[in-house]
């Protein structure tokens, strides 16, 4: 079947371009609100394929029709292995999905969400209902308008359970390269409390020599320079083009549970059915195509405060 070009005509929105002459476009059905932060500009699309949208500075963030699956990705696996008690952090996430799924697990006593940016989080509670599903509202959340790093050095060690982070890959200049060095990580495990648990995406992964191909491996150099146990994952979110990659750590020798064991642990902690996430889904997600696992074998220079990383794409 030959692509017709003439197609492309009427409105588009990218999910980012992944590299130079590679941008995965959705057809959008209506533009329903925009507007411009302090930060950034945020727009709601109504895209052909996925539904409402939410696009950040132009670039794709999460759909209706899949947010689901990077935010059971993302919150579960690190939630099932961390000590079933206590407070958990989100930094970022502030279309309140990833709070959403936190709040999910009954032990959880309160979730302190960390947004930079008040009107992303305004704009979201009012566009995307479907999103947060009324986790703002939970009596165990709280939101904090700061800069997650600041915030983070603020914190007394052992505050948290767990953290997750939720905040948009560092691209090259912004604000976000501090917040995936070896130095951010550090402040993350002393907010710890021992044996807790510290979650994170770490962007796409793309097919070596790509621009952007190295921020995955890196990421996760680094992460094992700062925690015991680190566990990389990959899964498949449809709107975003490339299979994305997540991480989960542990503060202390226990090793993290897996296959499963899983499920056990879901049935037991988690309120509700995922649709995304269980014990046969993890098992698929820790193990890796040749190519993936011939790169992360690599040795790989962490990154640093001096040296951040950069998405050059």
């Amino acid at each position: 079947m030959t692509w017709d070009p003439t197609r492309l005509s009427g409105d588009w929105v990218a999910t980012g371009e992944l590299q130079e002459g590679d941008v995965l476009l959705l057809a959008v059905r209506e533009r329903l609100a925009h507007t411009r932060t302090r930060y950034q500009t945020v727009e709601l699309v109504e895209t052909v394929p996925y539904g409402r949208s939410l696009v950040l500075d132009g670039s794709l963030q999460a759909t209706q029709r899949d947010e689901f699956i990077y935010h059971e990705f993302l919150v579960h696996p690190g939630l099932v292995a961390c000590p079933a008690r206590g407070a958990v952090a989100v930094l970022g996430g502030g279309e309140g999905a990833t709070l959403r799924e936190v709040l999910k697990h009954r032990w959880v006593e309160r979730a302190v969400m960390v947004d930079i940016d008040r009107e992303v989080v305004a704009f979201c509670k009012t566009y995307l209902p479907t999103f947060h599903q009324g986790a703002f509202d939970d009596p165990r959340s709280d939101v904090v308008y700061d800069d997650a790093r600041a915030w983070l050095e603020a914190q007394p060690p052992g505050s948290f359970s767990a953290i997750v982070f939720d905040i948009t890959e560092p691209l090259e200049g912004g604000p976000a390269r501090l917040l995936f060095t070896r130095e951010f990580y550090l402040l993350a495990r002393r907010a710890l409390v021992p044996g807790g648990v510290f979650a994170t995406h770490a962007g796409p992964i793309l097919l070596p020599g790509r621009p952007a191909a190295t921020l995955f491996p890196r990421i996760v150099a680094t992460l094992r320079d700062v925690f015991e146990q680190v566990q990389p994952m990959f899964g498949f979110v449809h709107s975003f083009g490339d299979p994305w990659s997540f991480v989960v750590c542990r503060a202390g020798e226990e090793a993290l549970p897996a296959g499963l064991e899983i499920d056990d642990r879901i049935l037991a902690r988690v309120d509700g059915t995922l649709s995304a996430f269980d014990g046969t889904t993890h098992i698929h997600m820790t193990h890796f195509p040749v190519y993936i696992r011939s790169v992360l074998a690599r040795e790989w220079e962490p990154f640093t405060d001096e040296h951040p990383p950069g998405l050059a794409v």
